[in-house]
């Protein structure tokens, strides 16, 4: 019982550590951005040359200066381009450039800041903008990093959570997204979830490919995720997205995360602790001869580990009496689905707040046709609303009269589209 108890501490010494540590982590950031900033240049617009494989020839793309930012707190505006005549709203996230162009199916393409920070690229879908004037970017297009990864702050990948419905991928088959036999990106999504975004594309677009719903990268096909316990080296193959033959601690941890209920804290600490013993020769990363080895090898680890590194959510996710009630408790229910306290909440947090809260039968399980439904169902009446697919909006805007929080409870419209029954609201 006291061994119980001291571990139970513990976990939650850690919890509080690393929460102060990113507390401690955001205000560094924060003060050295605003610094930085200052530091910069003003400017009205920048002007990048955008090439893309499937585009004739060079565009010019005009990128305005946000409005209103002091208020709104987000680096985003419109963008024009000058030889398609379209418009668009631009946003700067991490490393991310998000372009979401107007009359375009809501297409939108995502690109990142990958060697320096007037270039902006998909490494996927070949498209790049680089950035011709001014010769020093301004404080309010500059990128807060350069990586090769897409570095997008999102708490449903921190959460191993698909892209599609959010809930955690190892609730059902996850998968890799593939265009032509090889995978796009370095994301996973629910097998059954790709596929919907399949059949929604031929079907609304009358395209043959979907987009990852995190990059953006465009896939046409989906390799359903092996069991790393079963099939151990069909799981290394799919988790080396890169076909280089050996995997780096990023692949390692989402692809993981991806097929077991898995901490991510506690999976992050063993990949900090253990990766000498995996990586035996030091080279940063694991070949398929270690990852098979016999008692050292990450393969065996696992075995021998699992559960102790499962997370508090590996039984019935996440509780439905845990989340406050929408509508007697709205405050309470916006500031839950706040994770990084940013008092606003964007499209994709909206999104999967309402999922999580409406398609999950009374114990807890998800209910993906729902989720489909919800997606939807949330997306069309963002919109309707007003607010565009980059925008955020603060509570007092989400219970607004006729807002989002009266659509979907006084207005009821959740029942009205889906019905009630035994696993119903």
């Amino acid at each position: 019982m006291g061994g119980a108890v001291g571990q139970q501490k513990n976990a939650e010494a850690r919890a509080l550590k690393s929460k102060q540590a990113e507390l401690g982590f955001f205000r560094d950031t924060q003060e050295r951005r605003d610094i930085e900033w200052r530091d910069r240049p003003d400017a009205e617009v920048v002007v990048g040359e955008a090439t893309h494989p499937e585009w004739e020839q060079t565009d010019s793309i005009v990128f305005s200066k946000p409005v209103d930012f002091a208020k709104k707190q987000q680096r985003q505006g419109r963008f024009f381009s000058k030889m398609y005549r379209f418009i668009g709203t631009w946003k700067v996230d991490q490393n991310c450039l998000f372009l979401r162009w107007d009359g375009k199916d809501g297409q939108m393409d995502v690109l990142r800041a990958e060697r320096i920070e007037i270039e902006f690229a998909n490494p996927q879908t070949k498209m790049m903008v680089k950035v011709t004037e001014p010769n020093v970017l301004p404080w309010w297009f500059t990128p807060d990093c350069v990586s090769k990864r897409f570095e997008r702050s999102d708490e449903s990948l921190k959460n191993f959570e698909c892209g599609v419905c959010y809930f955690e991928l190892w609730k059902a088959r996850g998968a890799a997204m593939r265009r032509y036999t090889r995978r796009v990106c370095e994301h996973y999504i629910h097998y059954e979830c790709a596929a919907h975004l399949l059949e929604e594309a031929r079907t609304e677009h009358g395209r043959n490919e979907a987009e990852c719903p995190v990059c953006g990268a465009r896939f046409n096909e989906v390799k359903e995720m092996p069991d790393i316990l079963k099939d151990p080296r069909g799981w290394f193959q799919i988790v080396d997205a890169d076909y280089g033959g050996e995997l780096n601690r990023v692949e390692v941890l989402n692809g993981l995360g991806t097929t077991m209920p898995i901490s991510r804290e506690k999976l992050e600490d063993a990949i900090e602790n253990h990766w000498h013993e995996w990586d035996p020769d030091g080279s940063g990363t694991i070949t398929a001869r270690e990852f098979m080895l016999a008692g050292n090898g990450l393969k065996d680890y696992i075995v021998r580990h699992i559960k102790e590194l499962e997370g508090k959510t590996s039984g019935k996710g996440m509780a439905i009496l845990d989340i406050p009630d929408l509508d007697t408790h709205p405050l309470e229910w916006f500031e839950y689905w706040d994770a990084d306290n940013s008092g606003t909440l964007e499209q994709h947090e909206m999104v999967r707040a309402f999922v999580r809260t409406f398609c999950v039968t009374n114990w807890g399980e998800p209910i993906l046709r729902r989720a489909f439904d919800m997606r939807k169902l949330a997306v069309v009446v963002w919109s309707e609303l007003g607010f565009h697919a980059l925008d955020s909006i603060d509570f007092e805007t989400f219970l607004e009269p006729d807002g989002l929080a009266d659509t979907f409870i006084h207005n009821q419209i959740h029942l009205n589209a889906f019905g009630t029954g035994s696993q119903g609201f």
